[in-house]
């Protein structure tokens, strides 16, 4: 499976550049993937649903009523570090409304069940359109910084774009289809 490295080097290879052997190394292309990684691979794992991230976890309320609008607040998990709340459930399977602020969910139950995307750490657990699409980001965020060239940041960013699009197509076709609850509005409409 890939590495931290290997994946960097595949971005490298897409804008012509010489590879590394190592995030730690001095070069400055190892020092520009060591700066960016992490923080890419969160801000492509926020970007959508990615199925490889999805967790789920059972909390509950932590001690203090919060002050405004809410009656019970809860610790977004850290195993893995919570990225985005997806959606919250009380101990009966119904959702419940809420609100995240900061490293907290607001909710009005006690007791919560969350799905939530989790952080990846390791490039193993990437599927192969995930680490694809990484690739890509990846590249467009060190094309100017190591090619000095606006026109290939551009095309990397169309590339990143197109995989984006691609990989989250594929993505979220894998399972069954979120059926549409029916509300006031929607019965009106179909009217």
């Amino acid at each position: 499976m890939p590495s931290k490295v290997d994946i960097c080097n595949e971005a490298l290879n897409l804008l012509g550049a010489n590879t590394i052997s190592s995030l730690t190394e001095s070069s400055t292309t190892a020092v520009l993937c060591n700066r960016i990684y992490d923080t890419e691979v969160d801000f492509l794992l926020r970007q959508h649903n990615w199925n490889a991230a999805v967790q789920e976890a059972n909390l509950a309320a932590v001690t203090g009523t919060p002050i405004v609008g809410w009656l019970y607040k809860f610790l977004m998990p850290t195993d893995p570090y919570c990225l985005r709340v997806l959606n919250v459930y009380d101990t009966s399977d119904d959702d419940q409304n809420f609100q995240c602020r900061g490293r907290h969910i607001y909710c009005d139950t006690s007791a919560v069940d969350i799905i939530y995307i989790g952080r990846i750490t390791d490039p193993s657990e990437f599927d192969s359109m995930m680490m694809k699409t990484l690739v890509d980001l990846l590249a467009y965020r060190l094309a100017f910084p190591v090619t000095r060239s606006k026109e290939t940041t551009e095309t990397m960013f169309a590339a990143y774009r197109n995989t984006m699009a691609d990989a989250m197509a594929v993505d979220s076709q894998e399972g069954t289809p979120e059926e549409l609850k029916s509300d006031h509005l929607l019965d009106a409409r179909l009217r």
